[in-house]
């Protein structure tokens, strides 16, 4: 009963999330960047980029699906530090409860660090990939 009460509160929480998002979304904008306009009265128009102007390169890209995981994983990370504290305030002194707490908020914080360090880490992969480019063509 209680995974069940905990799995609806999450799905809960997730889906007015996502509906508040959904709700604040401007639908008269053109998010993907695309001007309509010139590209069905220009007669030399090709393919428009369906990720918008952004995405240009492979970097942007990933920087673009890096941000996406940053979102999603904040809110995770926060769930996951919640629930560490949950289990913490229920385990009313007993030591292997208290363990799995510690565990989970632990590891919970291991994560956050490594998704706030996450577009430091995609610079240093961008840049070691550039110099390795630049070395072969010298």
């Amino acid at each position: 009963m209680k995974k069940f009460l905990i799995s609806f509160l999450v799905f809960s929480i997730l889906t007015l999330v996502t509906l508040a998002h959904v709700a604040s979304a401007d639908t008269t904008a053109n998010n993907l960047g695309v001007n309509y306009d010139t590209l069905y009265n220009n007669s030399t128009a090709g393919i428009p980029n369906p990720l918008g102007d952004k995405t240009n390169s492979l970097q942007a890209f990933f920087m673009g699906i890096l941000s996406i995981c940053i979102q999603l994983g904040t809110i995770v990370a926060v769930l996951a530090i919640m629930y560490g504290g949950f289990l913490y305030v229920t385990a009313q002194g007993d030591e292997e409860k208290l363990g799995k707490a510690y565990k989970t908020i632990t590891w919970a914080l291991v994560g956050t660090a490594i998704l706030l360090g996450s577009r430091t880490i995609m610079a240093a992969v961008t840049d070691t990939v550039k110099q390795l480019g630049t070395g072969i063509n010298n």
